[in-house]
């Protein structure tokens, strides 16, 4: 070989070989590297560290909707304080109407406020108006950077839905509107590995790792899954290039904890092993913080407590109760488990001696002793020591729990997951009522009626009118005091709690209902059900006063023309094709809904008619719900997947029955009685709708 040709063989290795990428002046600002700093401080629970983060990342870009998305987390989160972000950033959409930006961040917000909701679906309320914004936004947009928020924010919502497919393909869509965009890059990797396309994985995750490698996790999926025996080059090609990002990251705490993750998610622990160890001697409490499930968790437990922490869970999850016990008490923690931790593990043996049958109720009581021993604020130990001891013991430890609840302290559990403030200032008020409720019912056992009676109202105050046993023994006190008119008064209370709790049964207010016959001699001859149907809509009406009497007035002015009036006509066509007329049900109680198949708040109430739909079942109710649709196809299309058992119509001129209903938006429903004349009438949709219509049918049908 000449002298002459080694230079050129040089060159030629620089260009093959790959070159050891080195920590540049940008990177502390990179959005890239904030973004994955943000999630690995909300991993170890360093929420308001994250939260600074974010505030730097959106300072550089303010368009991003997935930082955006996190920061709804962390404040939702780390401070729960959800419904105030969600009205805020709602507030601050409603002021900048043209800003499509501001609109993305309340579907932002409404995902944080919804985390903790196991039951999120496509048809969950709150996820079909966040789809209804984001088309919204995606028909108006203007430019490229809109409609990819947009796509990525539906792909996020879409991922929450569990609509994993059409997520995806949503992410894909944001890539090729902007390719340079991060999300939509890595649902591009993502796909590309759902197809085994090795040649596009390979080319997008070396893209990803020459601009954002703090995002290095992604190209493990090159590991995972049935490749073809054509990727073992590529896989080489990919470790070549995390291999030159060893020394960055040994200067960058937040780039190695991806690439050991990334080496996690392979499965080769030996890979990440070495550079773990040189990173240790630079940063010597590093600890690996797994950004991807940080959303699972809401209590951080620092490493040295974890083996009690653990070791208590997997006894705790033992589902007889007397085995759970005797695995948490073989875990014996001594103090350097932490005092939290110990703490939490005496609260699991306190839950697991009152679960076994008999209850233990030696191992309870000796525990709970040692708890307030500890924690002298804990007021729920308290309280449970309480009702497990004699009646001038069980008086003092009540007034030791309103000591503590009143000195700012509280339910120890309060402390594994952030409230709002006002969320946990209710609690607090609630818990003090109980307090004061049990105080009450030992005060009426050892005879003191009248300590007895000031400690019920005191805790029936101080619940809000949320704690409908403490109304029940005000009523029942009054009574034995001859109070008639007082006691009623307690019962109407006592019922409109138990329909804020969602109770409605006789069952639950036998002496209420008994003390309202008695003193209503117009209820004369009246069965139990119908009296008990009476005694709900005037408890509904002292709960709606609860609100203030501006809003009841404020209804009846709003109170729609036709109710009390004899029902317009009405010609429509089912949607199977039949010609059918209001006329053709006189003698029924018929329930007209007005709604459209791209209106989104119909399709949220039409779930509740058909559950008053079903509840009133071999009743004479027709539920008559008319599409307004251009066309019937449209309307049949939607019935024919819906799985109702109403009667779906179609409106040939829809105009012009809105107009003589005088509908003024939809969803519209009227509710029509056996005489033909229109009683009833609900505008838009609220949640317990279905409920409310369901109680005014049934005492339609009571009446004569």
């Amino acid at each position: 070989m000449s002298l002459r040709a080694i230079p050129v063989l040089l060159a030629l290795l620089v260009l093959v070989l790959p070159a050891p990428v080195r920590a540049g002046p940008r990177d502390a600002e990179h959005p890239g590297r904030l973004l994955n700093l943000a999630q690995q401080h909300l991993a170890r629970g360093e929420i308001e560290d994250a939260i600074s983060v974010l505030g730097r990342s959106l300072y550089a870009d303010p368009t991003e909707g997935y930082t955006w998305g996190l920061l709804a987390e962390a404040l939702v989160w780390g401070r729960g304080n959800g419904p105030e972000v969600e009205a805020s950033w709602q507030a601050l959409a409603d002021l900048r109407p043209q800003d499509p930006h501001s609109q993305l961040r309340v579907v932002r917000a409404s995902m944080a406020m919804h985390r903790r909701d196991k039951f999120t679906n496509a048809e969950s309320d709150w996820v079909l108006a966040s789809f209804d914004l984001i088309e919204r936004v995606l028909a108006e947009a203007q430019t490229a950077e809109v409609r990819y928020a947009a796509l990525i924010s539906r792909r996020d919502l879409r991922y929450r839905a569990g609509l994993g497919v059409e997520a995806l393909a949503d992410g894909v869509a944001a890539h090729a509107v902007r390719p340079a965009g991060l999300q939509g890059r890595i649902s591009a990797v993502q796909q590309a590995a759902g197809e085994h396309d090795v040649a596009r994985f390979e080319a997008l995750c070396l893209d990803v790792l020459g601009t954002d490698p703090w995002a290095a996790e992604v190209c493990a999926l090159l590991w995972t899954g049935e490749w073809g025996d054509d990727v073992e080059p590529a896989r080489e090609r990919v470790l070549a290039r995390i291999e030159a990002l060893r020394g960055r990251a040994l200067a960058d705490p937040v780039l190695a904890n991806e690439i050991l993750k990334f080496h996690d998610r392979r499965k080769n622990a030996k890979g990440g092993a070495s550079l773990l160890v040189e990173l240790r001697k630079e940063h010597p409490d590093f600890d690996v913080a797994d950004n991807s499930q940080w959303f699972k968790g809401s209590f951080v437990v620092p490493t040295v407590y974890r083996t009690l922490y653990a070791a208590t869970n997997r006894a705790n999850v033992t589902q007889d109760p007397a085995e759970r016990l005797t695995q948490l008490l073989a875990i014996a923690p001594d103090p350097e488990d932490g005092h939290a931790m110990v703490q939490r593990w005496r609260w699991r043996v306190v839950l697991a001696a009152q679960a076994t049958d008999p209850p233990r109720s030696d191992v309870a009581t000796q525990q709970l002793r040692t708890l307030v021993r500890h924690d002298p604020a804990d007021a729920r130990a308290w309280m449970e020591l309480s009702s497990l001891s004699e009646a001038d013991a069980a008086t003092n430890a009540l007034l030791r729990a309103e000591d503590a609840v009143l000195a700012g302290g509280w339910d120890p559990w309060e402390r594994y997951g952030a409230l709002p403030f006002a969320e946990a200032m209710s609690g607090r008020r609630h818990f003090l009522a109980e307090l004061q409720l049990r105080r009450a019912r030992l005060s009426a056992n050892a005879g003191d009626a009248d300590g007895a009676r000031a400690l019920a109202i005191q805790a029936a105050w101080a619940s809000d009118h949320t704690l409908p046993d403490a109304w029940a023994l005000v009523a029942e006190l009054a009574e034995e005091r001859g109070e008639l008119a007082f006691a009623r008064e307690a019962d109407l209370e006592h019922v409109a709690a138990l329909l804020e709790d969602g109770e409605s049964s006789a069952d639950a207010a036998p002496h209420a209902l008994r003390r309202f016959t008695d003193g209503r001699p117009d209820l004369g001859g009246v069965d139990d059900e119908a009296a008990w149907q009476a005694l709900l809509a005037a408890a509904d009406v002292r709960r709606a006063e609860q609100t203030g009497p501006s809003s009841i007035a404020a209804g009846r002015r709003e109170q729609h023309p036709l109710v009390d009036e004899p029902a317009p006509e009405l010609l429509v066509t089912t949607l199977d094709g039949a010609k059918r007329s209001l006329a053709d049900l006189r003698g029924r109680v018929v329930v007209v809904d007005f709604w459209a198949t791209w209106c989104g708040p119909c399709k949220r109430a039409i779930p509740e008619l058909q559950s008053a739909a079903e509840a009133l079942a071999g009743e004479p109710v027709t539920f008559l719900l008319v599409s307004v649709d251009t066309e019937r196809d449209k309307a049949s299309a939607f019935w024919a997947t819906a799985n109702l058992s109403m009667d779906g119509a179609w409106s040939p001129d829809g105009k012009a029955s809105q107009a003589a209903w005088r509908v003024k938006g939809i969803p519209s429903t009227f509710v029509v009685g056996r005489d033909g004349v229109v009683r009833h009438h609900h505008q838009g949709y609220g949640s317990g709708a279905g409920a409310r219509i369901e109680g005014e049918i049934r005492a339609l049908l009571a009446s004569p």
